[in-house]
């Protein structure tokens, strides 16, 4: 007992010797685990970075100098390099007023600052109108499994679940989502969404462990743009339902699936009394729609672009039975654009479940050279997995003949405009570019053999705040193993298809999984 008293008169001393010292900065770093909160929604926890460096947790005080937050103290344990400090005494800061507020740490019965930390309320009221939200992964199997949310076009500035559900779903600012449900429980959340732009969308996420045997479908195949209504074994009504994939199909409120493109996938189902999972596969081919989409124009020049378009419906996929004739965008749904003469057959669905075909002829010699474009005026060599900047004054568009030979790209660094040229597999192939005044120039270029197998690359999505799915399979209806930020390290390990096999690490392991080509960058 006299050792342990011992010891609290030194954490004492100690912390009275640290006053001096700590008016100049903060000497005792704490910290929110939300940046950005929303009024009525949720609370950010203010907590010290080292609790040791703090002392006895009795000996903190949180306080804000505005009355437009509220502050309630709780006590939690706190982790520090590896070591776990029990009840440390933390803050639970909600605001009532929009606004940045600086929340300080103090040495109890005193006014000196000895940590400060800023979180930023907004308003609960979007202005710039709904938000599309989307997810990697809208169901959730396992306990602290999750999922990243998305708005296409806009970065996600602060998240909520539905108020309540805390202890069985976290979010971050950014839309990650985790899962808190024990194993062997299940539920779902409503994941309130605010963006950079002022919009505001919900998405609601599954998680735990739905029952089997307990959910049925009147057809578990259908075809794409078929529909079956899925069932409760018990006779309770379906008042809440999912789909693992709705690329593959998608499911209302009540539970009627309809397919949309070929593949398997999971439709969860839940009512006030009872839940489950159903297996729905659609099937190949699906219900041809004659006529319900064409194209802009059915003959293009080689390079030439045009669109696949279906009226006041969209189109969701778009496949070319030839890439080496008409190259169809993975980016730009419905673009698509002369690689080298010939014909192709373009098959697509669209997001209303129709379906078919359309011819399109790309003119040009039998060697892809169109009459339209000039000939190569000088050549340069590359070799697999290696990359080449190209110069060219007001750049503003590149393409290559053969994109399975090499792939192009814009690259912009400060005021300079490039193509990079990217050599895929041994061969020859024309590149042109393009500039704004409509000018072209054609490039010969030369991919030396090798290959890309144990080439290290990165992930590269486009977009700074959009995450990569790497899936287990090379299939977009793969299941998802793990979600990659931009510019993550990965070593490729094979290819197939539109996919290439990589490894990476997260948490000092190594994982295998596929990651679509177009998010890959050497």
């Amino acid at each position: 007992m006299k050792r342990i008293l011992s010891l609290a008169v030194v954490v004492v001393l100690l912390l009275a010797l640290a006053v001096p010292v700590a008016s100049a900065a903060d000497t005792y770093p704490i910290r929110s685990d939300m940046s950005t909160i929303i009024v009525g929604l949720n609370s950010a926890t203010i907590s010290p970075v080292n609790p040791m460096a703090l002392g006895a947790s009795a000996n903190i005080d949180y306080h804000c100098d505005s009355k437009m937050v509220s502050i309630v103290y709780d006590y939690e344990t706190i982790v520090y390099n590896g070591v776990s400090y029990p009840r440390v005494r933390v803050a639970r800061v909600s605001g009532y007023v929009p606004g940045t507020y600086t929340i300080e740490a103090r040495l109890s019965g005193t006014t000196l600052a000895l940590g400060s930390t800023t979180i930023t309320v907004i308003s609960s009221m979007a202005t710039g109108g709904a938000a599309t939200v989307t997810a990697s992964n809208t169901n959730l199997a396992t306990y602290g499994s999750t999922t990243q949310l998305y708005v296409p076009g806009d970065s996600i500035i602060a998240c909520s679940v539905t108020p309540g559900d805390e202890g069985h779903f976290s979010v971050t600012n950014s839309g990650l989502v985790t899962s808190l449900v024990a194993n062997g429980n299940y539920g779902y959340t409503d994941v309130n969404v605010y963006t950079a732009s002022g919009k505001y969308g919900t998405i609601r996420i599954y998680a735990g462990t739905f029952p089997n045997n307990t959910a049925a479908a009147a057809s578990p195949t259908i075809n794409i743009g078929g529909t079956t209504q899925l069932y409760l074994l018990d006779g309770s009504t379906i008042v809440s339902a999912s789909s693992s994939n709705t690329t593959v199909a998608t499911v209302t409120a009540n539970g009627l699936v309809t397919g949309r493109t070929n593949g398997t996938c999971q439709i969860y189902v839940m009512s006030q009394r009872s839940a489950g999972v159903v297996n729905i596969t659609v099937g190949t081919g699906g219900t041809t729609t004659t006529g319900a989409a064409s194209l802009l124009k059915s003959t293009i020049a080689v390079g030439e672009s045009t669109y696949l378009v279906a009226g006041s419906d969209v189109i969701r996929t778009c496949v070319s039975s030839n890439p080496a004739v008409v190259s169809a965008s993975t980016s730009n749904i419905g673009q698509v654009t002369g690689v080298a003469a010939g014909t192709a057959l373009l098959t697509y669905t669209t997001y209303t479940g129709k379906t078919g075909s359309v011819t399109i002829t790309v003119t040009g010699s039998s060697s892809g050279t169109n009459t339209n474009l000039p000939a190569p005026s000088q050549s340069f060599s590359t070799s697999v997995g290696k990359a080449k900047l190209l110069s060219y004054s007001n750049l503003s568009k590149v393409w290559t003949a053969d994109p399975a030979i090499a792939s192009v790209s814009i690259t912009t660094s400060g005021s300079t405009t490039k193509a990079r040229v990217l050599g895929l597999k041994a061969g020859s192939t024309t590149v042109y570019l393009e500039s704004t005044s409509g000018t072209v120039k054609a490039l010969t270029v030369n991919v030396e053999g090798g290959s890309l197998i144990g080439s290290t690359a990165k992930i590269a999505s486009g977009d700074p705040d959009l995450r990569v799915i790497a899936r287990k399979s090379a299939s977009s209806s793969g299941s998802v193993l793990a979600t990659l930020s931009n510019n993550v390290s990965v070593t490729i390990k094979g290819e197939s298809g539109d996919y290439y096999q990589v490894t990476f690490k997260s948490s000092s392991k190594t994982y295998t999984g596929y990651v679509k080509k177009q998010y890959i960058t050497f």
